[in-house]
């Protein structure tokens, strides 16, 4: 910390925040003072130029970001009450509004929830649903801004395909989203008990058809039997299984986080998805529809009035199965570029010529080149060789190689005064290649 970091307003708002972190009192009263502090932080942002200190006060407000995800997690484990659920819905939309994310939507949610009362179900109702909705959008816009190059990044790395396939729902889940929408599904469920309206919680809209499936788990379901579409009744979800390609529509017989990775996936593959929160009335449904097993139906769910709506299908109503058609992406990573070079593309280095980080950003580049699905800078990359030419162009004034003898054998504190006397020969002895920096500041 500096003098005048940070500025003389944001102290009280730090030490309340510290005092409570500590202090054994409700998560509700530590979330709220932490976005007191993280509001004065986006504040001080605004008088702050581009460098260290900014750089530092962002990284704090980074680590306040995390701490709300762990406090709103702690919120959502307890018996919620609706004083405590309506304050901390207006709390975490306000965290996601300082974490940047659809500032001018969050804003005006937050505007709508400081003024909603338990008093008044319907307008509860009405700010629950658009809550819901917000997360809904912002999951579908992080599955659209990474599903293409995800793909193309993994294959290009080798990364485990699981790894790449739960990617997306990782990054969502990370976020303080993920929690806000557990609290805001809490509003939705207890607002249509006390409005008298069918206890069913809708994922993910539209109209499904295939064959009738009843199972008493989704991981139960056994996918290469699955010769048609499916529209399957299930009694049990983790929240962390893989949906069978074949399936096209699901009702859930209890509830899920809208967020769960069974939630995301299913968002991700337009299936149709309803759960009831009620167990008697899941029951009357499948009931009603045990003797309908194989038939072919078509499930209707909506957002409107009526959630769920299953019905016969005519066999001119069948729709096919959508296969897939992913191709593998093969990147061809060139051979070792000379060592003589100064500056070399990323593209052309390997791990052995340049590291890790560089040979990967060649990768990068390179699928972004060859799939278009994405864009990345161009980059260039001063090979592990040049150190040491230029090391040895000094000749024996540098003597860099000089100090570096017996280095290994020597005590710890000569180490520590020899490695003082390279790091000092670095940087004031070292020759500094001209011709290095005209062809870095040549890519353009």
């Amino acid at each position: 910390m500096q003098k005048g970091e940070p500025r003389k307003s944001s102290f009280p708002l730090l030490k309340e925040f510290l005092d409570l972190k500590s202090a054994e009192v409700r998560a509700i009263v530590q979330l709220e003072a932490l976005v007191n502090l993280r509001r004065e932080i986006s504040y001080a942002m605004d008088d702050l130029v581009p460098g260290e200190v900014m750089q530092r006060v962002r990284l704090v407000d980074i680590q306040l970001e995390k701490f709300s995800f762990i406090l709103l997690a702690g919120i959502n484990s307890t018996n919620l009450k609706w004083a405590t659920t309506l304050h901390a819905m207006s709390l975490g939309m306000e965290s996601i509004k300082l974490s940047g994310i659809q500032t001018v939507e969050s804003g005006s949610i937050l505007s709508e929830l400081k003024q909603v009362s338990e008093s008044d179900p319907p307008r509860v109702k009405a700010s629950a649903e658009r809550c819901v909705r917000f997360c809904d959008d912002f999951t579908k816009q992080t599955a659209e801004l990474f599903e293409e190059s995800v793909n193309v990044v993994g294959e290009a790395f080798n990364v485990d395909q699981h790894a790449v396939s739960v990617f997306i729902e990782a990054e969502v889940r990370s976020t303080i989203v993920f929690q806000f929408s557990r609290t805001a599904s809490w509003a939705m469920r207890n607002v249509r008990a006390v409005l008298g309206q069918p206890p069913w919680d809708v994922l993910f809209p539209g109209t499904a058809t295939g064959s009738l499936l009843f199972a008493h788990s989704i991981s139960e379901i056994p996918e290469h039997e699955l010769q048609q579409p499916r529209v399957a009744v299930v009694d049990r979800a983790e929240g962390d299984e893989d949906i069978p390609h074949a399936i096209k529509g699901i009702v859930l017989g209890h509830e899920l986080p809208h967020l769960s990775h069974l939630g995301v996936r299913a968002r991700q593959a337009k299936v149709v998805f309803i759960n009831s929160e009620d167990t008697t009335t899941f029951k009357d449904f499948k009931k009603a529809w045990t003797s309908n097993s194989e038939d072919w139906v078509k499930l209707v769910v909506s957002l409107g009035v009526e959630p769920l709506r299953m019905e016969d299908a005519a066999d001119s109503s069948r729709a096919e199965g959508v296969s897939d058609t992913h191709e593998k992406v093969v990147i061809d990573i060139p051979e070792p570029v000379a060592k003589r070079a100064l500056v070399v593309a990323a593209t052309d280095v390997s791990k052995e010529s340049a590291g890790t980080k560089a040979s990967s950003a060649g990768i990068l580049e390179a699928a972004a080149k060859e799939h278009g699905d994405f864009k990345v800078p161009r980059s260039v990359v001063v090979p592990f060789s040049s150190f040491q030419r230029a090391a040895q162009a000094g000749g024996p004034e540098l003597d860099y190689f000089g100090i570096l003898q017996g280095f290994d054998e020597l005590s710890l504190a000569e180490k520590e005064t020899r490695a003082e006397a390279v790091a000092a020969t670095i940087l004031y002895k070292f020759p500094l290649n001209q011709d290095i920096v005209r062809k870095i500041q040549g890519v353009g």
